[in-house]
């Protein structure tokens, strides 16, 4: 895109330095022809009539002076202008009324190049600017998908594509041309191709509908000049909107091999964490003596590998509360005799936790469910370990409780008299987004864990 841009700028110098030459020309004559006003005889009759002739002309090359430095003036204004703008169609409307209002013309327009289905040349209107008192013409449907060939402008087509401007004036119309422009007003048009990247984009085209205009090479050079400008911007653009795709689908590309690594990794973590689960169970058949221990040991395991596999089984790897909470407890009741009552309260968005503190969290959620079986008091038959959660838009509520009482001196919060599945827990517990609270309520022990973002995301 460098060099690309270095072109354009090289382009534009030429033109300039073209146009500065033309200027030059321009105003010598202007002097010679003053010089020889200022030397006529105004005693001599015979002199009048050049005199007043050369006072025309002088007119005449004075307006056409003023206009191409008008025009130059405006083409450095809309330089500025698509430099700084975030896309060039947001500032193309301001861009063709400077450069109409410097060109002294009825209307300015740009339309675009496309083909249709049998690949025949077309053009649609797509921006316009109009003087006061001039009817526009956009909106006319034969602005729209205009065919060269068939409305007779396929030597227009020829004569642009191969960078040559198209002027016209009523008087030399052909009769094709007169049907068109005739209905559009025009007196005289004047038409400069927009090449991009090195193809032909389109076009601008320039009206006048109060006379019939003769363009100077001055006045031509510089509005060739704007095209240049404009084509530059358009060019600009769609290079950096084919760059920002190719990034896209190449960050897309990488994201996809890296997910699909994950998903293979904690596929493979999670089966060698079940074989060692199987192990375990197999020394905890051996003997009574450890069974307490490995059971925890197991459960702890478990926990991990489930989390493991919900990341598994999704090609994004994200972790549901909801699927999380409903995997580890399905996993603790094989460790357990005793009951669950599981319930759900409101389920408000997706409760996605964020995958870097997922086995953390499901951790501290096997050792309040571990806690709660350890500690369980009832002779109740009917008495049961009850879970209960609440999903709000923002947060989750987790509430685990069990029969049963607090022992004294028992503080989560200054960490005082928890026992080694309480300790782990609050050890384990992210720093950010998630709190738990332990309490005697209706004699039972209920711990509370609340979980928000940013150990939730998504929501």
């Amino acid at each position: 895109m460098k060099e690309y841009t270095q072109f354009n700028k090289a382009q534009l110098m030429d033109e300039l330095q073209r146009l500065h030459a033309e200027n030059t020309r321009l105003k010598d004559m202007y002097d010679n022809i003053q010089l020889s006003i200022n030397q006529c005889d105004p005693n001599l009759a015979e002199q009048n009539f050049f005199v007043n002739k050369d006072s025309t002309e002088c007119a005449h090359i004075k307006e056409s002076l003023q206009c191409h430095h008008d025009i130059l003036i405006a083409v450095a204004g809309i330089a500025q202008n698509f430099q700084t703008a975030n896309g060039w169609e947001k500032v193309v409307d301001i861009s063709l009324k400077q450069l109409g209002r410097a060109a002294s013309v009825s209307r300015v327009y740009l339309f675009k190049n496309h083909e249709a289905e049998d690949g025949e040349p077309l053009c649609s209107q797509l921006y316009e600017q109009c003087a006061e008192n001039i009817t526009a013409q956009i909106n006319r449907s034969d602005c729209r998908n205009l065919n060269w060939y068939k409305r007779g402008l396929g030597h227009w087509y020829e004569d642009l594509s191969l960078g040559k401007v198209v002027m016209r004036k009523r008087s030399t119309y052909t009769r094709k041309e007169k049907g068109i422009l005739d209905d559009q007003q025009i007196l005289s048009v004047l038409v400069v191709p927009l090449f991009v990247r090195g193809q032909f984009w389109g076009f601008m085209g320039f009206d006048d509908c109060l006379d019939e205009r003769n363009w100077s090479s001055a006045e031509i050079a510089s509005l060739k000049s704007a095209a240049v400008v404009i084509s530059g911007a358009i060019g600009r653009e769609q290079v950096e909107l084919e760059m920002r795709a190719s990034e896209e689908m190449r960050l897309s590309q990488a994201e996809k091999q890296r997910d699909e690594l994950v998903r293979e990794v904690h596929h493979r973590i999670k089966n060698h964490l079940q074989g060692l689960m199987g192990l375990l169970k197999q020394r905890k058949n051996q003997g009574r003596e450890n069974r307490a221990i490995i059971d925890e040991a197991i459960s702890q395991i478990e926990s991990v590998a489930l989390v493991y596999g919900l990341q598994s089984a999704h090609r994004d790897a994200k972790i549901y509360f909801s699927q999380m909470m409903n995997a580890i407890v399905h996993s603790m009741k094989s460790l357990s005799h005793i009951p669950f009552l599981v319930t759900q309260g409101n389920e408000k968005g997706s409760c996605e936790v964020d995958r870097s503190k997922a086995v953390a969290l499901a951790l501290v959620i096997n050792e309040m469910l571990m806690n709660a079986i350890k500690h369980f008091q009832s002779d109740k038959k009917d008495a049961k370990i009850k879970i209960h959660h609440e999903h709000g838009y923002k947060s989750i509520a987790l509430f685990i409780s069990n029969p049963g009482c607090l022992p004294d001196g028992v503080d989560l919060q200054k960490e005082r008299g928890l026992g080694t599945g309480l300790e782990l827990a609050k050890s384990m517990l992210p720093s950010e987004g998630a709190k738990l609270f332990l309490e005697n309520k209706d004699n039972a022990v209920v711990a509370k864990l609340l979980i928000s973002p940013p150990l939730l995301v998504n929501m």
